[in-house]
């Protein structure tokens, strides 16, 4: 009985685990194309303050 509840708990954490990382790498790739876009946004205005 004890080491059922054990398996469960450990399955369980190991869930956890795996969507906190989706998570993660969601938001990462969610910063990374911010960061992107802001540094795209910055060439452009920097290119037509030359011109």
């Amino acid at each position: 009985m004890i080491l059922a509840i054990m398996i469960i708990m450990l399955v369980g954490a190991f869930i956890l685990l795996y969507h906190v990382t989706l998570e993660i790498n969601k938001m990462d790739t969610a910063i990374h194309r911010l960061a992107e876009s802001v540094r795209i946004h910055h060439e452009r205005r920097s290119s037509t303050r030359i011109d």
